[in-house]
């Protein structure tokens, strides 16, 4: 299957984001969860999942919730153009 038929199955498109026509991916549909959320297959090296696992722990997160807060504080901070802190 090509990359391009494979984002026509895989990935939802928010009405609220016109923008993603730009990269070709109008009309791009996909299933959601019960809660209304995209799962999303993710690919990490052992090292970062490793720390990552560890930091969920220490704020008492699952590591998929924590990298869903991750993600969104970085979506948050693009939106109001801040730089990420460096690492």
């Amino acid at each position: 299957m090509g990359m391009a038929r494979f984002m026509e199955l895989a990935m939802p498109v928010p009405p609220a984001y016109p923008g993603f026509a730009r990269f070709g991916m109008e009309g791009v549909s996909g299933a959601l969860d019960d809660k209304g959320k995209k799962q999303v297959p993710l690919r990490l090296s052992a090292s970062l999942w490793k720390e990552l696992v560890i930091w969920a722990q220490e704020d008492f997160r699952s590591l998929n919730c924590h990298i869903e807060y991750l993600l969104n504080e970085s979506v948050k901070r693009r939106r109001k153009g801040k730089p990420a802190p460096p690492p």
